[in-house]
């Protein structure tokens, strides 16, 4: 299992650890996890967004110790939870409780909502309606901060899986291999649009190294193309990759398929 920490505005990953359970000679337990896997960015004051599977207070007192400031959810059953937030409440109305600088929140939408937040007061703030006619609602000031900055991760893996390196495979360290080359890739394009103010899609980028790629060996062989050795296994690959031939190139389309075919890349022997 990989436990990836990425920033909560781009999706680029700043840090990972792969967890292979208890054999694998790591402290399992979500608070350990946690702080381990946040290590490198102690006393930074930086805010981290976490889901309900790591919420808990002993964890969000023990990262306020680290100089993390942890805003998510959390389940509503976790040890040391107000009693209050189990009684029922009716939609739109909302229970907040302190303890010290941690905030808990209970709001009722659609069904119940249950946030731990280091960072906010309690207050509630008008949201615009997403469609003319609808009412204005209010919802508590927590939720709207981790509704904005909670998909950090999720980026990261959306990215991923637009151009999967998988193969069919039993072994996990090979799933593992090429998911981790894709990871690098993902960083590897955000960081180049951050530095030059673009907007290159994955796609287009990854396209750019792959052309790179066949370039520089190209250019490399055509001193040695003629060796000592003509008939050699690299000398015959090499003239294979010379023949002008293998680049990537978009599919081009077809009367019948005018959707995603343009967007699907192939290198062409």
């Amino acid at each position: 299992r990989l436990e990836i920490v990425c920033d909560a505005e781009t999706g680029v990953a700043v840090n990972f650890e792969i967890y292979t359970g208890s054999k694998g000679g790591l402290d399992g337990t979500v608070n350990t996890l946690v702080t381990r896997v946040l290590s490198p960015f102690k006393h930074k004051n930086h805010r981290v967004f976490m889901d309900r599977r790591y919420g808990s207070l002993n964890l969000y007192e023990l990262l306020l110790k680290q100089g993390f400031y942890p805003v998510g959810t959390v389940m509503s059953n976790r040890k040391n939870m107000p009693r209050v937030f189990r009684k029922p409440l009716p939609r739109g109305e909302v229970i907040a409780r302190r303890k010290n600088q941690v905030l808990a929140v209970r709001w009722r939408d659609k069904r119940d909502v249950f946030m731990l937040s280091t960072v906010h007061k309690h207050e509630m703030m008008e949201v615009k309606p997403r469609y003319s006619g609808q009412e204005t609602v209010t919802k508590p000031a927590t939720v709207l901060t981790y509704n904005k900055y909670k998909g950090g991760v999720d980026l990261h893996d959306q990215l991923s899986s637009y151009y999967p390196m998988r193969r069919k495979t039993v072994k996990w360290w090979k799933k593992l291999f090429f998911h981790l080359i894709m990871m690098g890739t993902v960083n590897a394009c955000k960081y180049y649009n951050i530095k030059n103010g673009s907007k290159k899609s994955l796609g287009d980028f990854m396209c750019d190294v792959v052309t790179y790629l066949v370039s520089d060996v190209l250019y490399n062989s055509n001193q040695s193309i003629h060796t000592k050795l003509p008939n050699s296994p690299l000398t015959l690959k090499l003239r294979r990759l010379m023949n002008g031939n293998h680049y990537p190139r978009k599919i081009p389309l077809t009367p019948t398929k005018k959707l995603r075919q343009d967007a699907a890349l192939t290198a062409v022997h």
